[in-house]
């Protein structure tokens, strides 16, 4: 089912040129494009679906458009709601069939579209994977300064993979989504000058990092996350640390690796692709960009434990750890997330 594509950009080229820090412009269509386009706006690598059969997904269509949704303004029709919240594609899957597919604002079934920190999730089935294999060198407990030297005299050292998989490093880091702190400079903003030092965004002046390696390596310890483990603090840096390691580790590109462990075992309809800069370092925190039907494909495969097409693309123990973690969170002095950040308001 295709919609009209009523706010998508019409003619080209438009009168001002569309660019990457578009990603946030408050302009719908140019962002909206945008994040359907980027790798038209930024060098980018291919995420390979291999030479495999396209997995066929079953059909079992509904139409769930006056459906009844909850959200913050009360209650709207699914219909609504999709509108109201500026949707570019939805799916829903049930018991293994697609049930709704729906395009908007220009969007196809061939279309990629930024999944922003998906990404992250996509990144971390490598790094199960790579732990699955029970190399000495390869474990939760190995220190990445084992893999990547250069980060020594950086606020990761001392770090060990479990401490970036739990997103408890000791590193500062300011995350944020404001616009504003992202694409211009401001001092302690550390999310902005890491996707301009990975080419995400354009450059500005006052960064000095050539690339995103140099850039993890001038970060600095925040006293309040010490020692590594100790607390949790949501960072980008620590997935690109990540991918970091696991390319020191296997001697390939981190794409490679998501190409060879993930995509190509899905029977993909499309390549994917994330965004790279410099010495051709990716962004796995957020550069990812796939089609809604492989998402969906993705999104199956953990629901059955990381099983595809008589496959274990994602070791069962390590997403059953996922959804099974009911470990408390230390939250630093100013880090606690906002209130509704979890669905019941608990801090695990």
């Amino acid at each position: 089912v295709e919609n009209s594509p009523t706010t998508e950009m019409r003619g080209f080229p438009p009168e001002k040129p569309i660019r990457a820090e578009d990603l946030h412009s408050t302009d719908d269509r140019r962002r909206r494009w945008a994040l359907q386009h980027i790798s038209e706006l930024c060098k980018t690598q291919k995420i390979s679906r291999g030479s495999g059969q396209v997995t066929v997904l079953p059909r079992k269509m509904k139409d769930l458009d006056n459906l009844r949704v909850c959200n913050e303004h009360g209650d709207s029709t699914l219909s609504e709601f999709l509108h109201d919240t500026s949707t570019d594609a939805f799916l829903v899957m049930h018991r293994g069939e697609i049930v709704t597919e729906q395009y908007f604002n220009g969007m196809r079934p061939c279309t990629p579209h930024l999944i922003w920190s998906c990404t992250k999730s996509i990144a971390a089935g490598v790094v199960a994977n790579l732990l699955e294999e029970d190399n000495a060198d390869f474990t939760r407990k190995t220190k990445i300064t084992d893999h990547v030297p250069e980060l020594k005299n950086s606020g990761y050292a001392g770090c060990t993979i479990e401490h970036l998989l739990n997103m408890q490093s000791s590193v500062a880091y300011q995350f944020g989504h404001d616009p504003v702190n992202i694409l211009r400079h401001k001092s302690g903003n550390e999310c902005g000058r890491h996707y301009r030092s990975a080419e995400m965004y354009p450059k500005i002046a006052g960064d000095d990092h050539p690339g995103q390696y140099a850039f993890l390596q001038s970060l600095d310890v925040d006293e309040r996350l010490n020692p590594p483990g100790s607390k949790f603090c949501y960072k980008d840096s620590d997935t690109a640390v990540l991918s970091w390691v696991c390319e020191r580790f296997t001697g390939k590109r981190f794409v490679d690796l998501i190409s060879e462990m993930i995509w190509s075992q899905l029977g993909a309809e499309h390549d994917g692709s994330i965004v790279c800069g410099p010495q051709g370092a990716c962004t796995p925190a957020a550069g990812g960009s796939i089609t809604l039907r492989d998402f969906a494909r993705w999104g199956q495969m953990h629901l059955q434990l990381g099983s595809w097409n008589g496959k274990q693309i994602v070791p069962a123990e390590f997403i059953e750890g996922v959804a099974g973690f009911r470990e408390p969170l230390v939250f630093g002095e100013g880090l606690a997330p906002p209130e509704g950040f979890f669905p019941d308001n608990t801090t695990y």
